[in-house]
């Protein structure tokens, strides 16, 4: 007699553990989203943000463009004309960009051993 008591008890405390689990749930099995995840979005390609900024060929007008006062600047671009002023930093994994800079000279990362993105000063 115990051991059909000692299941029947075990069985409905195992229900009643899970019932438990679900009965407030209101998203309908669908994970919500929590405070972290929604603020973590990636920002948008050719913003300055925290002082870095990526660079796509969406970001260009015709075939160029100029960044102020931005610390990295990281280029996903090809033979692009881009113009830096006040930037501490570009990492090109584009190649064969040509980077003209004013005032003091980037620091250059190429990603790619034969990328040809070349820094020039502006005259």
């Amino acid at each position: 007699m115990k051991k059909p008591l000692l299941a029947i008890l075990t069985a409905g405390s195992a229900v009643a553990l899970l019932a438990g689990c679900t009965a407030g749930s209101s998203n309908d099995g669908k994970p919500e989203p929590t405070a972290s995840a929604s603020a973590a979005s990636a920002p948008e390609s050719g913003m300055c943000v925290d002082g870095a900024i990526t660079v796509t060929e969406a970001d260009l007008t015709d075939g160029a463009l100029s960044i102020t006062e931005c610390a990295q600047v990281y280029l996903l671009t090809n033979d692009a004309e881009i113009t830096v002023s006040g930037v501490a930093k570009i990492g090109a994994e584009g190649a064969r960009n040509t980077i003209t800079y004013i005032g003091n000279a980037p620091e250059l990362t190429q990603m790619s051993d034969d990328a040809g993105n070349t820094l020039v000063a502006a005259e």
